[in-house]
């Protein structure tokens, strides 16, 4: 069955999938930024109660998708510590 599955398919497999979350979690991220700036602008120009509504409820799935952006893409990864070995 898995006859014609090798380490290179495995591997690019693995590849594709890191990259759609490398993508698709930093551009929503983004896009969400700009949406939350549109609704508190709103609120704040015309005080209606419903941009608040909207900005709070879209505000819990921007802290998810921006506190989960590390995971999936290894960004959290990739800062380190200084080391004082000479290691690098």
């Amino acid at each position: 069955m898995f006859e014609a599955v090798d380490a290179v398919l495995l591997a690019r497999t693995q590849f594709a999938f890191t990259m759609s979350f490398h993508i698709i979690f930093p551009a929503f991220s983004i896009g969400l930024a700009s949406y939350l700036a549109v609704l508190e602008g709103l609120w704040l120009w015309t005080g209606r109660e419903v941009y608040i509504n909207l900005f709070n409820y879209w505000l819990k799935i921007f802290a998810i998708t921006f506190g989960d952006r590390g995971g999936p893409s290894g960004s959290a990864r990739k800062v380190r510590a200084p080391r004082n070995d000479g290691a690098g």
